[in-house]
């Protein structure tokens, strides 16, 4: 995976926007982007792919037709999958006070490719940057936020330590007790750590955080088959429900 090195004083920077393309071509290999924020808001589509952003200790998943919006200011990096292709415009205007991930309207995705289409690798210029904001300021304001797409990162160091367990072992079946006697807690006490710190139940976390996981893998062309047990599923069944949980209802086929 790509890396830009900076010295470590410059390890959070600013980007100027102006030298970036509205588009990104397809990234013919996995890539990932120091931490690092801007002074307009970014509006990131994912036309095709994968995009992972990590803000304020929360990790964003964005799939394709998904986009997401950072405001200005927000110290954020980015991990971008193998052949994924982004459409990213920079804009004055203040969408949200906070980052969010929506669903790109089908108006919104329509006008994305013809942006592309019109300004291929192009900054795109100030006047239309802004018009297209003001356009989707007016798209967004009925939908909200995609909070499935988005998980806490805990701080408390056993509990990075059991999450790295946890992830090395997915095609296991894991209950709390299972956890809790590997790492010499009591289940009491590993219930509370997981809510304290990520907001969520064990069994909650560990569905969301095997979803986010499937939509990763769902998303290279992987089978529902194959996915569900790599994810310790007995069946399509029951991994398909898991994953309309979390899709508003929507089958992995239907979803991608």
């Amino acid at each position: 995976m790509k890396q830009i090195e900076v010295a470590p004083e410059e390890h959070i920077k600013f980007i100027d926007e102006s030298k970036l393309p509205l588009i990104t071509n397809p990234f013919n290999e996995e890539w990932n982007h120091y931490e690092h924020s801007h002074n307009k808001t970014q509006i990131t589509f994912v036309d095709n792919g994968l995009l992972k952003v990590n803000i304020d200790n929360q990790i964003y998943l964005i799939t394709s037709g998904f986009l997401i919006l950072i405001p200005p200011k927000f110290n954020h990096s980015v991990e971008i999958q193998k052949n994924s292709k982004l459409l990213t415009v920079f804009t004055e205007t203040q969408l949200m006070i906070k980052p969010n991930c929506i669903m790109a309207t089908p108006f919104l995705k329509s006008l994305l490719i013809k942006l592309d289409n019109t300004f291929p690798n192009e900054q795109l210029p100030k006047q239309l940057a802004n018009s297209f904001s003001e356009i989707l300021k007016h798209e967004i304001k009925d939908i909200s936020s995609e909070t499935n797409y988005k998980m806490l990162v805990p701080k408390n160091k056993k509990l990075v330590s059991i999450i790295s367990y946890i992830d090395a072992h997915l095609s296991e079946k894991l209950s709390l007790s299972d956890i809790s006697s590997r790492f010499f807690i009591s289940d009491r006490h590993l219930s509370r750590l997981f809510k304290n710190e990520t907001g969520l139940s064990f069994s909650d976390w560990i569905q969301k955080y095997k979803f986010l996981i499937s939509v990763n893998r769902l998303s290279v062309a992987k089978s529902t088959t194959v996915v569900a047990k790599e994810l310790g599923y007995d069946s399509d069944s029951s991994f398909i429900k898991m994953f309309k949980k979390f899709t508003n209802g929507k089958t992995p086929s239907k979803f991608f």
